[in-house]
């Protein structure tokens, strides 16, 4: 048709909801002690992460 072909752009650099995506990951991947296991597939892009680590606090009791 003789037009000029464009890049397509997204919102935010990407094509997917970033806070719905790291909920999913926070509901699936969590154990009982709050931590996070990283999935094999975004470990790369974590420069190798394999688990955050919830931070402990002391309680503090009144």
């Amino acid at each position: 048709d003789g037009k000029k072909k464009e890049l397509v752009h997204t919102m935010n650099s990407t094509a997917c909801a970033v806070g719905r995506t790291l909920i999913a990951i926070y509901e699936n991947y969590q154990d009982g002690d709050g931590n996070i296991k990283v999935p094999e597939v975004l470990q790369p892009y974590m420069s190798g992460i394999e688990i955050i680590s919830r931070k402990k606090k002391d309680k503090q009791y009144i």
